[in-house]
């Protein structure tokens, strides 16, 4: 019996090695396409799992869940409203109950809430301000979550994310209508045709529905929010997992329920409210967790390079923010389309955060400029002026001088001596540097 407990510690050692040192060594070309597919998989998931368990998401996620706790009721309103004045509400209302089935306690006190909103006429007037501000500014929210996740540091304008959110407040009571009466074709359908056997069929396929709705959903959520290019199959795989996932939440917290009399028995029907502020906290976690898992999807190749490049120095850093103005200048030169983030770091083989990074360094100190595609909403870069004026002079020098040195440090005769010293010798390099254009080196 010794003998099998040391055969599985062994094993579970080797396991634990291979995930953390030696999945990464791993030679993908000499691989088969299948195992190839179920390598990188694993990678990214282990990559997602990595970052998420040493990132702030826990607070990211408490943020979240404050936000949505103001904006739930005006943003159902909003949900009920539009479905009202398409004519099914009903439907809406009997959606939202389903989505917060793990909520059974605190549903009846949400839809109390909704239908004074409705009822009371507060949906016209000065209310509406009310409604739109709160619920714009949770998307926001999100939206800017997502955002650094992605390394992305501008988001959306204002009109566009007006826009954006009303026309998905908008869509999501009419998709919902579709969505129950497709359900209902179909099941008017699959009744004719299979006859008996359709019980057993339909009780499969309710059980499988709430999967492929979460799994839609969230693919959505990871696809559209970022205010950068997802591709899609990489929004699909962190759609899938997450959408698993929070149906598999959803059953264990309901069932976790049944063992939480004693603590009702403390709170009574004030229970209710932490339990839901639990639940919002674990899904927003959750939430997150996709959202990390779509960038390192996207990014893997790169991904291997992000703690070498967190210790990146100074001078290769100089090369590299260079190195990317000459390709943007070169590409202009020679009447090429602006080029994408995306691109530089394919092409080059540069790590996406790092060319990120650089890129919005670029932008602030106004030698690059930055284009959003009207209608993919990708962002491109070109020059911000005149390439016969851009030198690595010119560059060094708006690198060193933006930010504040507004502090009150260094203040004694002898530190100003250095700190004098210190600008001469960079006066003198920027200087040399000044004639030397980026498109001629």
């Amino acid at each position: 019996m010794s003998k099998f407990f040391k055969k599985i510690f062994v094993l579970i050692r080797k396991t634990i090695r291979f995930i953390l040192f030696d999945i990464w060594k791993v030679a993908e070309n000499e691989l088969s396409k299948k195992n190839k597919f179920f390598l990188r998989i694993l990678k990214k998931i282990i990559l997602s799992a990595r970052v998420f368990l040493s990132s702030d998401l826990a607070l990211k996620a408490s943020a979240l869940t404050y936000y949505t706790i103001l904006a739930i009721i005006p943003i159902f309103a909003l949900i009920i409203a539009v479905g009202r004045g398409f004519g099914f509400a009903d439907r809406v209302s009997e959606f939202i109950i389903d989505a917060f089935s793990a909520q059974s306690e605190i549903v009846p006190y949400i839809s109390e809430f909704v239908n004074n909103y409705a009822e009371s006429g507060i949906i016209v007037g000065v209310g509406v301000a009310f409604l739109l501000w709160a619920a714009i500014n949770a998307f926001r929210q999100v939206e800017n979550n997502f955002n650094k996740i992605w390394k992305v540091n501008k988001s959306r304008s204002i009109f566009r994310q007006f826009t954006t959110y009303i026309a998905l407040l908008v869509l999501v009571p009419i998709l919902i209508s579709l969505a129950n009466g497709f359900s209902i074709y179909i099941d008017t359908r699959m009744a004719s045709t299979l006859g008996t056997l359709y019980s057993p069929f339909n009780n499969f396929m309710m059980q499988l529905l709430p999967y492929f709705f979460y799994c839609v959903l969230f693919t959505l959520l990871y696809k559209l929010i970022p205010n950068t290019k997802v591709k899609f199959l990489h929004a699909l795989l962190a759609g899938v997992v997450v959408g698993t996932l929070f149906q598999l939440f959803q059953y264990l917290y309901i069932n976790g329920q049944i063992n939480l009399s004693r603590y009702n028995s403390v709170y009574g029907t004030f229970a209710a409210i932490p339990l839901f502020l639990v639940w919002l906290q674990i899904s927003w976690l959750i939430v997150l967790y996709g959202a990390e898992l779509s960038f390192v999807s996207q990014n893997l190749k790169n991904y291997y390079y992000e703690s070498d490049t967190a210790k990146i120095s100074r001078r290769f850093k100089d090369y590299v923010i260079i190195l990317i103005t000459k390709i943007i200048v070169n590409r202009f030169e020679d009447n090429l389309p602006p080029v994408s983030a995306d691109n530089i770091s394919d092409e080059y083989n540069i790590p996406i955060c790092l060319v990120n990074e650089l890129l919005t360094q670029l932008v602030e100190i106004k030698v690059v400029t930055e284009i959003i595609d009207e209608k993919t909403y990708e962002k491109t870069y070109q020059p911000a002026f005149d390439i016969n004026q851009i030198s690595i002079g010119l560059i060094f020098e708006r690198l060193e001088k933006f930010g504040s040195e507004d502090f009150n440090i260094g203040k004694k005769p002898d530190f100003k001596e250095v700190l004098k010293l210190i600008n001469d010798l960079k006066n003198k390099d920027i200087e040399i540097t000044k004639k030397l254009l980026v498109k001629d080196i």
